[in-house]
């Protein structure tokens, strides 16, 4: 497989998407992506 170097940037992006939306509204599918993607 070939390697995609903008994959973890936007991985990443969404981990950053993710919390922010946490620190307004804690929900457990946000946590649930943290949790996947290390972003805790």
């Amino acid at each position: 497989m070939e390697a995609d170097p903008m994959r973890g940037a936007r991985e990443f992006t969404l981990c950053l998407s993710a919390k922010e939306k946490a620190q307004r509204s804690v929900d457990l599918g946000t946590i649930w992506s943290h949790a996947l993607c290390g972003c805790v």
